[in-house]
């Protein structure tokens, strides 16, 4: 008799209809059917044993080639499907690195000084000490960066319009840097390069010819709050300890009459998220939350280098639940973990789940170069030498310290242990491997960071609203006809 096994990828949740969502994390594909089947095949997918004669018996033989179809259910047994699946991920990684080749990102650091001194920043240490006066990026610099850099680094790029820039510090746009930002600008202007940023906003207002939709100029910055206005002030001050909450908020209004994208990020712990209604609620009386340019976020503080206490952090699912619980209008961690995959419940054909790395660390032709002339893969390591991928020699030419980037590219989901048999790896990518290595030793381990139970909830969400939008597009009052095996 022919053995079937459930899916090592297959993740089994409860609906809001009380039936079983199944979704498998290698064909991409989502079905519902009884809770009865679902415990059966949540228990064989756990078990990685073949279902009993009994279990199949109790499945008609439309439902068991249904499943098979869909990747639900198998015969080939866990460890080959684990084969099949390492083989497939890697094919894909590769198909994902070469696409990348023929485009480029550099994100460019005119130096780290910064007009802030947040408690929480990761670059802080950076600006102690011996290297409180951080070395500042020269116009030349600049002109090396489009004349030789980029086409050191980017080989396989053949028209500079298809590298994006992206400004970085510190802060980018204090004073201090208007020469060497304005020269950037002049070159993607002339090369029409997409260029981005993130700020903290409190100086953008001394340089606003810098912003703009035109392709060129800086269209699209990341801003951010700490939290409604009292909170803020008392966590995101100047170096003179003055407030920057309302000089935030005028230059929104400014980006946003010259047409520029702004997204965002609220920094949250256990002290702000207390005051998330309070900001929300004041981005809405001036006009800025709902604005069409405008994209709103709260995202957990985390602590890398070890820089606030771990007793302060919130983790992602109680972020989540705080927001829904008072009916903040913005996304949540939840939301934009619902966000990437709402492409597997709009998919009509092919597998949508592609994330095979976590971030620019592990993709080709990402890069952050700095005013010391050193070359990284991750923006959270900028600024520490001994990180670095790569650096400029006096020469002029751009030398690439292979080993590391050659570990940094090769840490997909199908060179992580844990993840080869996991079955979200294609929805995470591995996580963090900054995080990975401090708390194993290795990049080569996955960072879960509650990504298992934030895509249980998301896959939940976008269930119900697909239904709810079925229901109302048919004009039903019940959708069970659409799913023919629940």
């Amino acid at each position: 008799m022919q053995r079937y096994y459930a899916s090592n990828y297959l993740n089994v949740y409860d609906s809001h209809r009380k039936t079983s969502i199944l979704f498998n994390g290698f064909t991409g594909a989502i079905d519902e059917v009884t809770q009865d089947l679902g415990k059966v095949l949540h228990k064989a997918a756990r078990s990685r044993e073949p279902l009993s004669t009994a279990e199949v018996s109790a499945i008609t033989k439309p439902a068991i080639e249904f499943l098979k179809r869909r990747g639900h259910v198998t015969t080939i047994g866990p460890e080959k499907e684990i084969e099949l699946f390492v083989n497939y991920t890697k094919k894909l990684h590769q198909h994902i690195t070469g696409a990348f080749e023929k485009e480029g990102s550099l994100m460019i650091v005119p130096s780290y000084n910064c007009n802030l001194a947040c408690s929480y920043c990761y670059q802080s240490m950076l600006r102690n000490g011996a290297r409180k006066k951080a070395k500042i990026m020269t116009p030349e610099q600049v002109d090396f960066i489009f004349t030789r850099l980029i086409e050191q680094v980017f080989p396989n790029v053949s028209d500079k319009a298809r590298i994006s820039i992206m400004l970085y510090g510190g802060e980018p746009f204090m004073l201090l840097h208007r020469p060497v930002l304005r020269r950037i600008i002049k070159y993607t202007k002339k090369y029409q390069m997409r260029v981005s940023a993130i700020t903290n906003t409190t100086q953008v207002h001394n340089m606003m010819e810098l912003f703009g939709n035109e392709i060129g100029l800086v269209n699209s910055v990341q801003s951010s709050f700490d939290g409604s206005k009292e909170n803020h002030d008392k966590s995101r001050v100047n170096v003179r300890k003055a407030p920057t909450f309302e000089r935030i908020i005028e230059n929104i209004h400014k980006l946003l009459d010259k047409r520029v994208r702004v997204g965002i990020r609220i920094n949250v712990d256990k002290n702000s998220i207390l005051t998330l209604p309070r900001l929300v609620e004041r981005l809405k009386k001036e006009d800025i939350l709902e604005h069409p340019l405008v994209h709103v976020y709260a995202w957990m503080i985390h602590s890398h280098y070890g820089q606030i206490e771990s007793d302060s952090l919130v983790l992602p699912l109680e972020l989540t639940e705080y927001i829904e619980a008072n009916h903040i209008p913005i996304e949540t961690p939840v939301g934009r973990c619902e966000r990437r995959l709402k492409a597997v419940f709009d998919a009509t054909e092919g597998n949508p789940l592609r994330r095979t790395a976590f971030c620019m660390k592990h993709l080709p032709n990402s890069f952050v170069f700095d005013a010391d002339g050193n070359l990284y893969d991750c923006y959270e390591e900028a600024g520490h030498p001994e990180k670095r991928v790569g650096y400029v020699n006096q020469s002029g030419r751009v030398v690439l310290e292979s080993p590391q980037r050659e570990m940094d590219i090769e840490r997909h989901v199908a060179a992580i242990e844990e993840c080869r048999s996991c079955s979200l790896a294609l929805t995470c990518g591995g996580g963090c491997s900054f995080s990975a290595k401090a708390r194993t030793g290795t990049i080569y381990a996955a960072d879960c960071n509650y990504h298992k139970e934030c895509v249980e909830k998301a896959v939940g969400n976008l269930f119900r609203k697909k239904v709810e939008s079925m229901e109302n597009h048919l004009g039903i009052e019940k959708s069970e006809d659409l799913y023919p095996y629940a």
